[in-house]
């Protein structure tokens, strides 16, 4: 095992992992125009009506493909929200939760989110989000939660956290849990030192083995970006496969995973979301390139870099981008290029002249042979997305100068409909959860929480309320628990 990693070993737990499905498919889409609905909705009982958001539209879309199942992940360019000052004392695995009675259903949805208590200590919740506004549990922990992630087939949770006595770019601790999802109660597997995770969290969970975005370990100077492969096949012990230094004059902009088609095959596929070689013409614009930078897991877990792409979009010195797993391919939000982006009303539609662009690529990095998918958008920072991989519907959260969550149906009819509900925050990042089919945005401001109408070919979002009482704030890092295959 590397120098680096040292084992706590907790609990040893072996499961029986359940496989997730899959197909390919096709993205193609037009869109047409938009109507306005200026409404609020009822706030439901138990939220909070500030912060939420606005008013909501609609538009009509024409041609498309077939839709397909998809990963659950998602994620967003720059948009994590940040924390306070981490606190002191020593290196601690966290005291398990103080949940109930373990109930013998199965596990449900679960939503977890960290963040500081009013006592300025990091904490974390477990939240059930057909009742988020109570949490089943609150957990205190001695460092900052940067990154949580979940993993289907196992049912695991990989949590990140700041070890306090070290510096900046020392390792964290990484913890490998299980959650009782209707107590709130959890139990470790391990806890392992591991290099530290960058301040976004950004994570993801192959078949055997975990990549996320961190920094390089005992370099001078300012801190050296990567992204680091871990090997998380032995049910207690988590060892290092590589850490990779990113491709120099870029910028990470988020990570993407795709397990392999073969069930039971493990290893996978990672590619990094690039923004750099920005240059600036004379009075103009900085004006940057999109790429992504892929590598692979062999089925043994051998690692091998498969190069960058080329340029897939073009962003400006705030630009932002979201993206999102589904099926065997990425999907990726890309804005209006910068000279198209001028202040719009949501509300009202006025300026509403800018067209973003979600695309699919595939495997080996280019696009799948498929058109871009176009929406309207008047910003030039597109903070997250994310997926009803059953329904196929894509959630698109604008920032800046156009405020709103773009609901986009991948079906691809001619009476496809495309929704937008104005926010009133100006950043967020979305994840949506499968069992009740809510959406949930995280800001410094708060979190935020929207129901998805249930309608693949004209889909929308509405608002419930803001999560108040919860316990902690100043929010860094939220994960819901996927039911890997299955549909509701």
């Amino acid at each position: 095992m590397n120098s680096f990693l040292q084992m706590n070993k907790m609990t040893q737990r072996f499961m029986n992992p359940t496989l997730r499905l899959s197909s390919w498919a096709g993205l193609t889409a037009l869109l047409a125009g938009c109507s306005l609905v200026n409404s609020f909705d009822d706030v439901q009982e138990g939220f909070d009506a500030s912060g939420a958001g606005g008013s909501s539209s609609g538009g009509s879309g024409t041609t498309g493909g077939a839709g397909g199942t998809a990963d659950a992940s998602s994620g967003g360019g720059g948009a994590a929200a940040t924390g306070g000052s981490a606190g002191s004392g020593a290196p601690d695995a966290g005291n398990g939760g103080t949940g109930g009675e373990v109930n013998t259903g199965p596990n449900e949805g679960a939503i977890v989110l960290s963040g500081r208590t009013p006592d300025d200590v990091p904490a974390i919740v477990v939240l059930d989000p057909a009742n988020p506004t109570v949490p089943l549990d609150t957990e205190e922990f001695n460092g900052e939660i940067y990154g949580i992630a979940h993993e289907a087939s196992a049912d695991e949770w990989y949590l990140f956290e700041e070890d306090v006595n070290a510096g900046p770019q020392d390792p964290f601790f990484l913890h490998r849990r299980t959650l009782n999802t209707h107590t709130g109660a959890w139990e470790t597997i391990s806890t392992t030192k591991v290099p530290a995770t960058t301040l976004d969290g950004q994570i993801v969970v192959l078949r055997g083995a975990l990549a996320y975005v961190s920094y390089l370990l005992g370099e001078a100077g300012p801190p050296a970006v990567a992204t680091t492969f871990l090997d998380i096949t032995d049910p207690v012990e988590v060892t290092a496969i590589t850490t990779e230094r990113i491709l120099d004059g870029f910028t990470s902009l988020g990570l993407l995973g795709l397990k392999p088609a073969a069930a039971g095959i493990q290893g996978g596929d990672v590619s990094m979301l690039l923004k750099g070689n920005c240059v600036t013409p004379d009075g103009g614009v900085q004006d940057c390139e999109a790429r992504l930078m892929r590598y692979t897991l062999a089925s043994n877990l051998t690692f091998q870099s498969r190069g960058v792409s080329d340029v897939i979009g073009r962003l400006g010195s705030i630009g932002g981008v979201g993206y999102v797993e589904r099926d065997r391919s990425y999907l990726i939000a890309l804005p209006p290029e910068f000279s198209e982006v001028q202040p719009a009303n949501c509300a009202t539609g006025a300026n509403l002249t800018g067209t973003g662009s979600l695309q699919e690529f595939g495997r080996d990095n280019m696009p799948n042979g498929q058109p871009a998918f176009d929406f309207p958008i008047q910003a030039n920072r597109i903070s997250s997305v994310t997926l009803s991989r059953c329904d196929n519907v894509v959630f698109v959260n604008s920032i800046a100068s156009d405020q709103a969550i773009t609901s986009i149906p991948l079906g691809g009819t001619a009476s496809d409909t495309v929704g937008r509900q104005c926010i009133n925050d100006p950043a967020g990042v979305l994840v949506y959860e499968e069992y009740t089919k809510r959406i949930f945005r995280t800001t410094l401001a708060g979190v935020f929480a929207y129901e998805y109408n249930d309608n693949p070919t004209s889909p929308n979002v509405s608002v419930i309320g803001s999560l108040n009482g919860l316990g902690i704030d100043r929010f860094r890092a939220l994960a819901t628990r996927s039911s890997g295959a299955l549909c509701f």
